[in-house]
């Protein structure tokens, strides 16, 4: 007997999908345990390929370019948090540091003309 690893409902084998929720069946089905007669645990650990050793590289590209590292720490806030919070930091520097930049040289500027 094949469990869908999604909603547990019991399915035919050989089926692709869960007639239930969907669920593609072809990767990987639940087996089950023969002395409880529930479905066997499965532990799927996912892997990234994405080294995340929060390297300082990340902080400066977003200190060079806020956008780009904003977007980057939304897109790995799960899966490289450390490399998420690198490029985050560099990205809030990056953004304060032209803000400061913009309003001195507006003061600047405004005291040379008048």
């Amino acid at each position: 007997m094949k469990f869908c690893p999604n909603c547990g409902v019991e399915v035919e084998e050989g089926a692709k999908f869960c007639l239930n929720c969907g669920t593609s069946l072809t990767k990987e089905t639940t087996s089950v345990d023969e002395e409880t007669s529930q479905p066997a645990e499965v532990t799927v650990e996912k892997t990234s390929n994405l080294n995340d050793s929060g390297t300082i590289w990340w902080g400066v590209l977003g200190f060079c370019v806020p956008l780009v590292g904003l977007i980057l720490c939304l897109v790995w806030k799960k899966t490289a948090p450390n490399n998420a919070k690198s490029a985050g930091y560099g990205a809030g520097i990056g953004l304060a540091w032209s803000v400061i930049f913009w309003i001195s040289t507006a003061i600047a500027t405004a005291l040379g003309a008048a």
